[in-house]
């Protein structure tokens, strides 16, 4: 191999030098036949490999141990003959120094080609090169590995993760940020391969470019240089720039080091060493690290068939026994041949761009999904966890079903969110689309009523009415709807664009809205013989527009019985649409052939190629959908629309929202106790809402605590409960989480 290396060196322009030596780049690399950290493994394998060829050129084993030796110093006497491999007489970490200067002071002898190892590719871990340069009597340049060197950056990130603490509002150092980073600086280095000026400017790029500062990117891998207004970052959280002066100095000073002008000259060549992994994986298949092969030759044996399988694959197998005049057979020579191909078929599919992309996938979607479990468990393995914990906590799981039972008689019943059941067509109905929106106050579950607008589609009739709310506008809100509210002594008056509006109470809205249904739906009877159903549609109104409704009709009980004897279905057109796109529908595509966004303005200027006037005023967001829906290039048939809105009749809408209402007033007891929004919330708030939505506030637990003490708290949460016929607990198995809860009520007694 070592002469083919010259070869290839020589057909590429490679000439001797003045001291009649061929240069070679090489890369270089020492492993250790014992697991862990302890740097102290009694053998060790080094091995120089070509650049060109891939291919082991030499390599070298260093030894420190003899079992024959030590039995006979044991016994007091001498050792019988044997063929004794301790060559190391140092420190094991000494192993990787040592061995290169025996490798690269023998280059030059070591065939008929004199030559020398004039560059060193390898890892920034020890002191190699020094070791070389005093020992080796030409001169050797040094090349950094970039995978090694991506490797050390990305762990410098990971420990800033961890040692410093950003403050609020700033993005977090997430792993997947920080693989961002990692990518860009691979990037960078193999776009400016042998250009330092280029590589150093990419890497001080970098952090600006992830900061949203593209003002001295270049066009060539900016895309928002490329076009401004529609770039995101494809692989930052949620494809926005990072934000946070604090977190940008330090991401700075980390990257400052990698554009040094020493680093930049080791990274500019855009070398690589991995090919030693290669060869290691190899080795360690036949030198396995959970067994001591180094009191023998067995080692140095089992290294070397390694280096000769990374050379000649399978082959060397048939070569050995033919240099030993053995026959190899006619089932062996097909199976070597069969394993070769096999390997070499496997080193194409894995070269290919298309496995490449899908391996880093599934590391995604596989990192993505640790990351959600991780924080939805919280801390459920650290070293030495389970030291302090209470007895009754760890064997809470294990308790027996009529202890539980009695856990449970002392807290509120279990409960859960019944699955919503959504209405499909039915040819024998008659559908009065009524498209309605909303306008509030603010958001969430306080917001009140401030406009209720809504258009009959089958009649052509519209409804607005606008009500003063208790409580003032918010802010945010007022600056997209346009309401706000100006006090003239005692008396508040509603106002849009600066134009004062007739209100009317809430129920007095309420009452004309269901006679406005009414109304509608008789118009339409008279014109068909079929029964007809009221189809009450919104734009994402199973989110907000239709719970705010039925938490207004249910504020007056002489409201709700109007309503329900319209015979109503409640659905959404947000779930439609995002049907639609989902079933790729190509006429749901913008110009310039992108998707466009989920929300109303941005479907309409894509059916429509205009924009529509006056968006959140409730009429003229109602009229915007009428026409999406029904006088759009979508074509959509009532079956279409009824059975893929996820439409709910009255009373499914009232118990979802009762559930979801009571569920939040109990998830509202946990706050600022067992969580908050800090970094040292005792519990996460996702436990939190599964512990409200099970029918748990604060103070059962309290209470439950107060009673049972340890062992009934943690039984309950551990556990699942008694009348349902899932495997998940009420709570958290995670006895660490268990703990902190116990920790915490107890300081409360």
């Amino acid at each position: 191999m070592f002469d083919k290396e010259c070869e290839l060196v020589k057909e590429n322009g490679g000439t001797v030098d003045t001291d009649g030596l061929l240069p070679l780049s090489v890369s270089y690399d020492m492993g250790w036949s014992k697991r862990g950290r302890a740097h102290d493994s009694l053998t060790g394998h080094g091995a120089v490999m070509g650049s060109l060829t891939g291919k082991a050129l030499d390599f070298t084993t260093r030894n420190k141990f003899c079992r024959t030796c030590q039995s006979a110093s044991q016994t007091g006497g001498n050792p019988k003959p044997h063929d004794c491999r301790v060559n190391h007489q140092t420190s094991s970490k000494s192993m990787e120094p040592l061995g290169a200067v025996e490798l690269f002071k023998r280059a030059p002898v070591q065939s008929n080609n004199p030559a020398k190892y004039a560059v060193f590719i390898g890892d920034d871990d020890c002191s190699t090169l020094s070791k070389i340069r005093e020992e080796v009597v030409y001169h050797v340049e040094k090349w950094s590995d970039t995978v090694h060197a991506k490797r050390t950056l990305i762990n410098h990130l990971h420990k800033l993760k961890c040692e410093t603490s950003f403050p609020r509002g700033e993005s977090a150092l997430s792993n997947k940020v920080i693989d961002y980073l990692g990518k860009c600086f691979s990037y960078s280095v193999a776009q400016n391969a042998g250009n330092t000026d280029g590589l150093q400017k990419a890497i001080r790029l970098i952090v600006p470019h992830a900061f949203g500062n593209h003002e001295n990117c270049l066009e060539s891998w900016c895309g928002y240089k490329q076009d401004p207004t529609r770039y995101k970052h494809r692989d930052l959280p949620f494809g926005k720039d990072l934000v946070g002066e604090s977190l940008k100095r330090s991401l700075e000073e980390v990257f400052e080091i990698y554009s040094s002008e020493n680093v930049i000259k080791k990274l500019a060549h855009n070398a690589s060493s991995q090919r030693h992994e290669s060869l290691n994986s190899t080795i360690g298949s036949k030198n396995p690290k959970i067994r001591f092969y180094g009191g023998s030759e067995s080692a140095d044996q089992r290294v070397a068939c390694s280096v000769a399988q990374k050379n000649l694959g399978k082959q060397y197998l048939l070569n050995v026994l033919q240099s030993a005049n053995i026959n190899p057979g006619c089932s062996m020579t097909s199976q070597v041949s069969k394993m070769d191909y096999e390997r070499k078929q496997d080193q194409l599919r894995k070269q290919n761009k298309d496995f490449k992309k899908k391996r880093k996938q599934l590391r995604n979607v596989r990192s993505s999904k640790d990351s959600r479990l991780e924080s939805r468990d919280g801390t459920v393995y650290e070293s030495g966890s389970t030291l302090s914990l209470d007895p009754e906590v760890i064997n809470a799981a294990s308790i027996q079903k009529a202890e539980i039972y009695q856990f449970e008689q002392q807290v509120p019943q279990f409960c859960f969110r019944k699955a919503r059941r959504y209405q499909t067509f039915n040819p024998g109905f008659e559908y009065n689309f009524v498209i309605y929106d909303t306008e509030t106050n603010c958001g969430g579950k306080k917001a009140e009523l401030v406009e209720l607008s809504a258009f009959c589609h089958g009649t052509g009739d519209s409804f607005t009415k606008f009500v003063l709310p208790q409580h003032d506008i918010n802010i945010y809100v007022s600056n997209i709807n346009k309401f706000h509210i100006a006090s003239f002594g005692n008396e508040r008056v509603l106002h849009r664009n600066g134009f004062a509006l007739q209100t009317v109470s809430l129920p007095e809205c309420l009452l004309s809205f269901a006679n406005f249904l009414k109304s509608t739906s008789a118009t339409i009877k008279n014109a068909t013989s079929k029964p007809v159903k009221i189809f009450l549609i919104g734009h994402n109104a199973k989110a907000f527009d239709t719970p705010l409704l039925i938490r207004s009709i249910a504020k007056y009980t002489k409201m709700e019985p109007k309503f329900k004897e319209l015979d109503l279905l409640f659905a959404d057109s947000l779930v439609l649409i995002r049907h639609l796109l989902k079933e790729n529908n190509q006429l749901l595509r913008k110009t310039d052939g992108s998707i466009p966004k989920e929300n109303l303005r941005d479907i309409y200027k894509c059916l429509f190629q205009s924009e529509f006037d006056n968006s959140h005023q409730g009429l003229a967001d109602v009229m915007a959908l009428d026409k999406v829906l029904f006088q759009s290039k979508l074509e959509l048939t009532t079956e279409q629309i009824v059975n893929n809105s996820n439409t709910m009749i009255l009373s499914t809408v009232q118990e979802d929202v009762q559930y979801l209402d009571k569920a939040h007033e109990r998830l509202l007891t946990f706050n600022n106790r067992l969580y908050d929004d800090s970094d040292n919330s005792i519990i996460k708030k996702s436990l939190a809402k599964k512990l409200a939505d099970s029918g748990l506030s604060f103070s059962d637990l309290r209470k439950l605590y107060s009673s049972t003490g340890p062992r009934g708290v943690a039984a309950l949460l551990a556990n699942p409960p008694s009348t349902s016929k899932g495997k998940s607990p009420r709570g958290t198995k995670c006895c660490i989480t268990l703990q902190k809860i116990i920790n915490f009520l107890k300081t409360l007694t």
